[in-house]
């Protein structure tokens, strides 16, 4: 199963470090955007993580952009932690075994 990560902050960077350790081959990416200003970012973190693991990760600039990567990189399921921008309908539909969050 391809597994894509959205998400920001400590929650997102633990779910990503625990799925790895589980099945690092199944994470097929990761969508954040640039929280840097915000005390609780864990953006750089997220950044050096996916370079040593290998997942590619995506830094979406808005909505469209980040529900663009979504269908570019066409998971079979989609994981959201800590994400601030609503999810639209025909996003939802493209992803096979939907979205948890």
């Amino acid at each position: 199963m391809r597994v894509l990560i959205i998400g920001s902050k400590r929650l997102c960077l633990r779910m990503l470090e625990h799925l790895l350790a589980i099945d690092a081959l199944a994470i097929v990416g990761l969508v954040t955007f640039d929280d840097a200003t915000d005390t609780r970012s864990e953006l750089r973190a997220l950044l050096a993580l996916g370079a040593r693991a290998g997942v590619p990760v995506h830094v979406a600039e808005n909505r469209r952009h980040a529900e663009a990567i979504v269908g570019e990189v066409a998971p079979d399921l989609c994981l959201v932690l800590n994400w601030y921008w609503l999810i639209g309908a025909d996003c939802l539909a493209r992803v096979p075994r939907g979205f948890l969050g």
